[in-house]
């Protein structure tokens, strides 16, 4: 499985690529609610031990503080943790210079 993210503006991503059926993230839990994109694929996502199928497209809600996984049941799978991640200001964002179309062109000014 592959992974990349960004935070723009508050809002965090995590593009998740999984190549093979069977590929899972792990087992996890968020201090906040959140919403995965299912843009590709077929999944099976267990919240608290319920498991539940999901085909694309599809957004998936997780409830904060609730065990969550995502596990491809499709030959390729691809989706997005989407979600806040902080409050205030002077809060570095993350982003790669391979997210920006418009890098070097004067219109990234401010990013």
């Amino acid at each position: 499985m592959k992974e990349a993210i960004s935070i723009v503006s508050n809002v965090w991503i995590r593009q998740l690529e999984f190549e093979h059926a069977g590929d899972i993230k792990e087992e996890h839990t968020h201090p906040f609610d959140h919403q995965t994109l299912i843009a590709k694929g077929k999944f099976d996502v267990t919240v608290d031990g319920q498991t539940t199928t999901f085909s694309a497209p599809q957004i998936v809600y997780v409830k904060k503080g609730l065990v969550h996984t995502f596990k491809c049941v499709s030959s390729d799978g691809l989706a997005y943790c989407i979600h806040p991640i902080r409050d205030g200001d002077e809060v570095t964002d993350i982003i790669s210079d391979d997210q920006m179309p418009l890098l070097g062109t004067g219109l990234d000014q401010g990013v």
